[in-house]
């Protein structure tokens, strides 16, 4: 399920219809919902470390130096070169199998303290092959957006905000026969051209457990 994000500014006067739009997307989506979204116990104690494929399989930590990202579209987050998890031996999943990500940076200055344009995102994608068929880069879960500018002490005056760290987790449940996982990425996107983001440390982990 995806919901579109709208923006409404400052100045800026919108209508009935346009406020209500993401909740009519919801009523719409929600009727693709299916039993693997919304079953009971879709995580137990059959997911725990004694039933795991690897209690723990992937981790990667960089701190040693920082760089900046300022595209639009989505980057993978590569500075030292330790951007990807690759799954080696590529990782299977059956029907009901259990995919946790965790990733994490440190986010140390961003280029704009326009409170329009400060809005940066970050996501997970993975390159899967679902039932034998084509490999496909796959974003996994929704997308995370942070607001980097703090409040005015004054009318107008809005400071940046400098060294802070975020976070984000999905629990990704395999709903097809099988599925090969050979990478998972992170990956960050600024809303607008002229800010730019500067990330230094910077993790991603990833773990499976079977059903």
């Amino acid at each position: 399920m995806t919901i579109d994000k709208t923006f409404h500014l400052p100045g800026n006067i919108t209508d009935g219809p346009t406020a209500h739009q993401p909740y009519d997307d919801i009523a719409t989506e929600s009727n693709s919902l299916s039993e693997a979204h919304t079953r009971t116990e879709w995580a137990s104690t059959l997911h725990i470390k004694e039933k795991a494929i690897y209690p723990y399989f992937g981790k990667i930590e960089y701190y040693a130096t920082s760089d900046t990202y300022n595209n639009t579209a989505w980057q993978t987050i590569s500075h030292g070169g330790i951007h990807t998890i690759l799954l080696l031996p590529a990782v299977t999943l059956k029907r009901g199998d259990v995919l946790r990500i965790h990733g994490g940076c440190q986010v140390e200055a961003t280029g704009t303290t326009n409170i329009l344009l400060d809005l940066v995102s970050f996501r997970f994608l993975a390159n899967i092959t679902v039932d034998g068929g084509a490999a496909a880069d796959v974003q996994l879960g929704h997308d995370w957006g942070y607001g980097t500018i703090s409040r005015p002490s004054t009318a107008g005056n809005y400071t940046e905000y400098a060294w802070f760290r975020v976070g984000q987790s999905w629990v990704h449940i395999c709903n097809n026969d099988t599925e090969l996982i050979t990478n998972i990425q992170y990956q960050v996107k600024i809303e607008d051209a002229t800010n730019v983001v500067k990330i230094g440390a910077v993790s991603l982990m990833a773990t499976v457990s079977t059903h």
